[in-house]
């Protein structure tokens, strides 16, 4: 995936509300903002989402650094982090499957057009 400043990218929060799209200059500052957490992710155009706590991740796509939020003084760490890992190879299958999935839809969606037309068709011939 190319880092250009014209790129539209989607933010889903940890809600699942879907936003966007904002521009890549755009989404960097409001993550430099701290107006995304941890828990939120992106997405560049028809890529895959990459959460928040992926900071390696996110530095490679946005060039951005995702630190944790400071925690306050009376605070204890009391919280397990949990790593989330996916496997290229899982990667790879889950973008086939959705692949899949549009040119079925797109096929039904053809089938039911050609219905249609054939029910108006029939109706100028009787």
């Amino acid at each position: 995936m190319s880092n250009t400043s014209s790129e539209k990218w989607l933010v889903r929060s940890e809600k699942n509300q879907i936003t966007g799209p904002y521009a890549r200059e755009k989404l960097r500052q409001m993550i430099l903002e701290g107006q995304l957490g941890l828990q939120d992710e992106v997405c560049a155009g028809n890529s895959y989402w990459i959460t928040l706590n992926e900071p390696e991740e996110v530095r490679a796509q946005l060039d951005v650094i995702v630190s944790p939020p400071a925690k306050k003084l009376d605070e204890e760490d009391t919280q397990t982090e949990t790593v989330h890992s996916v496997s290229l190879e899982n990667f790879k299958s889950q973008k086939k499957e959705s692949a899949e999935i549009w040119r079925c839809f797109a096929f039904f969606l053809v089938l039911a057009i050609l219905v249609i037309l054939m029910s108006i068709l029939s109706r100028f011939k009787a």
